[in-house]
């Protein structure tokens, strides 16, 4: 009977854990989480938003650490102190009930081990915030917020345990992964054509194939100048730039693998 309880109870964790690893994925490959080192762009509601000087640091901040995207510490600032405009006990000084302070919400004891455990990993606080750095100083905290949650698992793609991290409770996970979707830009999706997809809107002059007694491996697509080049397919870049000037102007092309 004791076999059959341990062995039962341990089912239930593995499922546990099977449930928060395919939720973690999830979060990681909406918001880049993991080694991924692309940016989202800002929203129309983002720039409506955020504050210039708040969204210029979220965006530096978050290329401290692999796998976290502005937008989640946009989301933090936003649901903490409105990035930094709430009128309230410890926002700009003094602590809150919580003895939280700052625009991120940080407990001093928190933002003290956070920067000392970064200092250890040799990740320190760039110039331009206060000396020493202060919870209170936005340019710190902002920096800060992103060193814990990278610590706290945004490093490894755990993006949903780090945000638990910040604040332990599932509302407020969820809240700030909504917020962080609302700031983040819809892609831009390739335009399509006679069912396949296509880098831009424009002719087709020359087909992939036989071009005067030789193989094309490509596709050449007019276009005025300032068309939007999009990647037809997933791949790698390999190729991109200018390719020769013609009469109308300078042509340009892009290959990926």
């Amino acid at each position: 009977m004791a076999k059959i309880a341990a062995t039962a109870m341990f089912a239930v964790v593995a499922l546990i854990a099977i449930i928060a690893a395919a939720v973690s994925g999830v979060v990681a490959a909406i918001f880049g989480g993991g080694n991924s080192t692309a940016s989202s762009q800002p929203s129309p509601a983002a720039l409506a938003d955020i504050p210039g000087n708040y969204l210029a640091l979220y965006q530096q901040a978050a290329t401290t650490c692999s796998g976290l995207d502005w937008t989640i510490l946009a989301a933090v600032g936003k649901i903490e102190t409105n990035h930094g405009r709430l009128n309230a006990d410890g926002v700009h000084s003094g602590e809150n009930f919580a003895h939280a302070g700052g625009p991120m919400q940080f407990l001093q004891p928190t933002f003290t081990w956070v920067l000392d455990q970064s200092a250890k990993q040799g990740k320190h606080i760039p110039p331009g915030g206060a000396t020493p750095p202060s919870r209170y100083n936005v340019h710190d905290a902002i920096y800060a917020a992103s060193f814990y949650l990278c610590m706290s698992g945004a490093d490894r793609g755990d993006l949903y345990g780090a945000i638990f991290t910040y604040n332990h409770a599932d509302w407020y996970v969820r809240k700030v992964l909504d917020q962080a979707n609302a700031y983040k830009a819809a892609q831009q999706s390739a335009p399509q054509q006679g069912g396949w997809a296509v880098p831009a809107r424009g002719t087709c002059t020359s087909g992939f194939g036989s071009r005067g007694g030789e193989f094309h491996r490509g596709q050449d697509i007019a276009a005025s100048i300032g068309t939007p080049i999009v990647a037809a397919s997933s791949g790698t870049v390999i190729d991109s730039g200018p390719r020769r000037a013609t009469d109308s102007g300078s042509a340009s092309s892009t290959r990926t693998a």
